[in-house]
């Protein structure tokens, strides 16, 4: 492997790491929102965790919401040439309409 294979793949592995790490974040303020609601949590508490959260994960949901994003533009952009390809292919062409003019009838 070269180096930059190497580093190519350490990045992944701490991406991925990040995003675990993250996932395993968001279930603790899940559980703290539960407890929260069910009066076992001080409001205030959750506001403090929330902002924890998010200024100790910004840099990784923002990348996974612009993977995701991006995910979402390449499958609308898919479907949009498909129906673009259906309509083409029922649209009959002018020069094949019935009713079309012909260049003699034009000049007449």
């Amino acid at each position: 492997m070269t180096g930059s294979e190497s580093a190519a793949v350490d990045a992944t592995q701490t991406s991925h790491r990040q995003f675990e790490s993250a996932t395993a974040a968001l279930e603790e303020l899940h559980r703290l929102l539960v407890a929260a609601g069910e009066g076992n949590a001080e409001p205030k508490e959750v506001v403090v965790a929330m902002k924890a959260y998010w200024s100790n994960h910004d840099d990784v949901l923002r990348t996974a919401a612009s993977a995701m994003g991006e995910q979402v533009r390449l499958q609308v952009l898919q479907e949009l040439y498909k129906w673009r390809d259906q309509l083409a292919s029922q649209i009959i062409p002018r020069s094949s309409a019935p009713h079309a003019e012909s260049d003699s009838d034009r000049s007449s």
